[in-house]
């Protein structure tokens, strides 16, 4: 059978993988050059040519301007479709609803393999045994390549960067160039050059999860622990940088890159929090195997508060104001203020929403501590910021000459200024925009940031408690996420959205909770002030004093952006997947 295979670029090493697989078939796919007239022409020349059409459908192809007019094109001509996912959670589009689709997410397994082969054989058949010709519909714009004006397309090349969408920002961009494109200003090369290597980096990371996940499901179990570690010694060679569940060192694989291999606090890691904590029985390195209970006291409550009282703070300025448990630390989070004056400081989408007094209930929480209150916690009046530190905030931390690069903001803690001082440089966010939710930021980091902005704004500034983050979520009820009992997908970005990425903070306006504050559920696990003191394996069984995240994320299920969720982590921990936000305190 003759089949043409559309799919986007940044899956082109599975795609390659497939046509391998049906070798014993006229396979044809384009090499994604993107080379104007001619290469559409020959599009139009194999969609002619084919018998059947495969679509892979991931999230990237199914958004993708070129696949989608393929897709149209081979349906007009009334091309037998076989739709494949390779990506999980891909949205279906509704044109693509009513055809059966192979799921080849898991990778290339005897049994899916043998679906894909049937599919095809019964599609040839259909071909064998039709009485009548399909007809051409080709509208007649169709023929000509989906190219966007001059004035345009630039801007379309930006936002699909944004958005993460790079083999799309890679196809306009070659448009435009093919186009003759001119601009005084703007170097459609150096453009270019920048959203190619992007889409190189994430065509690598995409190819590394698949291939990586079917091992580390391996690794997890102990009677084929041998074999996973065998096979990850060699994807180790193709894949020296990607460890996310750190199976380098369960395995106990060393090489040139171990400290890029193993997801420690001086390198973190770009994914997430939930892969690993998914596998709370198999792996030793697991946070927390029952991550629940805050442990404040109200006692410890004010404590904390007080300790907020010593942050010295001058020259106050103009903020927008709206209205609508665990150990004890002996180090209080004390920073010493930098000695130059104050400057005014504006920061975008700096918002603090004022929650009022009240109480919380957290029997939801409630671990084996003795002694500690577990429900009817009363929460003194304190000011949340609308949304979780985006990318543009951070930016101006570490764009401040006193910010970022001044150790001071390090001092609440020797832990802190000892990481600082082997960590002079920021690690730099995994998704770009100004108002996506900073990530790769550690506790101290976050710490640091809101002893900046204290100092800038003249108010105490902290991390917000888990108790305080769940009387924000909750109002004055006992409901599980910030707009009440029952889940929905379309309100927050957790792993059923599927995104894949953060998204701008303000985004799920449907998602706020009772007092109007953004994104408590999803998009980035956030930091809390909360601690417990923990064994750590990885450090042959030291004590180490871990923090809370709580909220869930974009990779995170559903259950977990639940505000009875929350996890522990050693506070160097860097991920993809967390963020944070700050509150004021106030008296």
């Amino acid at each position: 059978m003759k089949i043409f295979i559309s799919y986007a670029r940044v899956d082109k090493p599975y795609c390659m993988q497939i046509v391998n697989t049906l070798d014993v078939h006229d396979v044809w796919y384009d090499q994604r050059l993107y080379a104007g007239q001619q290469w559409w022409k020959e599009i139009l020349r194999r969609l002619d040519w084919c018998e059947g059409f495969i679509y892979l459908l991931s999230p990237d192809s199914v958004n993708s301007e070129y696949c989608w007019r393929e897709f149209e094109l081979a349906e007009s001509l009334g091309r037998q479709i076989i739709p494949i996912l390779i990506v999980p959670n891909t949205p279906i589009p509704p044109r693509l609803a009513d055809l059966q689709y192979i799921d080849l997410t898991g990778g290339l397994s005897v049994e899916n393999v043998t679906d894909l082969l049937n599919s095809i054989y019964v599609a040839d058949q259909r071909n064998k045994t039709a009485t009548n010709l399909p007809v051409s519909n080709i509208r007649s714009e169709q023929i000509q390549p989906p190219v966007i004006t001059n004035s345009k397309i630039v801007g379309q090349a930006a936002a699909a960067m944004e958005n993460a969408q790079f083999d799309q920002a890679v196809y306009l961009l070659r448009q435009a160039k093919e186009a003759g494109f001119q601009s005084r200003f703007i170097k459609i090369d150096e453009l270019l050059q920048v959203a190619e290597s992007a889409l190189e980096r994430q065509t690598y990371l995409r190819e590394a999860e698949r291939e990586y996940r079917q091992i580390s499901d391996l690794v997890r179990h102990q009677f084929t622990r041998e074999w996973g570690c065998k096979a990850f010694q060699e994807f180790h060679v193709a894949y020296p940088d990607y460890d996310p569940d750190g199976i380098a060192t369960i395995c106990g694989v060393t090489s040139e890159k171990a400290s890029m291999v193993a997801p420690t606090a001086q390198q973190g890691v770009l994914f997430n929090v939930d892969e690993v904590d998914d596998k709370a029985h198999d792996f030793t390195r697991e946070p927390n195997p029952n991550p629940t209970g805050n442990g404040y006291s109200p006692t410890r409550i004010q404590e904390i508060t007080n300790d907020m009282d010593n942050i010295l703070i001058t020259n106050p300025v103009p903020v927008v104001i709206s209205k609508p448990s665990v150990t004890t630390n002996t180090q209080s989070p004390v920073v010493t203020p930098v000695k130059q004056p104050v400057t005014t400081l504006t920061l975008p989408l700096l918002e603090f929403i004022e929650i009022p007094a009240g109480v919380v209930h957290l029997d939801a929480f409630a671990d084996s501590s003795p002694n500690v209150e577990r429900s009817g916690q009363y929460i003194k009046l304190f000011r949340m910021t609308k949304y979780p530190v985006t990318n543009r905030q951070y930016q101006m931390f570490i764009q401040d000459s006193e910010g970022y690069a001044n150790e001071v903001w390090w001092r609440f803690s020797p832990q802190a200024v000892n990481w600082r001082k082997e960590n002079p440089k920021p690690k730099p966010s995994q998704f770009k925009g100004d108002e996506r939710p900073r990530e790769m930021v550690n506790w101290y980091d976050a710490m640091a940031f809101c002893g900046w902005l204290g100092h800038r704004l003249g108010r105490r500034i902290t991390l917000p408690t888990v108790a305080q983050y769940q009387r924000a979520v909750q109002g004055n009820d006992n409901r599980v996420f910030p707009w009440g009992m029952e889940f929905h997908r379309e309100y927050c970005n957790t792993r059923e959205s599927g995104m894949k990425m953060t998204t701008p903070v303000n985004q799920y306006d449907k998602g706020i909770s009772p007092y109007g504050i953004y994104d408590l559920a999803g998009n980035i696990w956030e930091w809390c002030l909360d601690m417990v003191e923990e064994s750590d394996e990885s450090l042959e069984g030291r004590l180490v004093r871990k923090r809370a995240v709580i909220g869930g994320s974009f990779v995170s299920p559903y259950e977990r952006s639940q505000i009875t969720f929350n996890y522990y982590l050693n506070p160097q921990t860097l991920y993809a997947s967390i963020g944070f936000r700050v509150i004021e305190s106030v008296d």
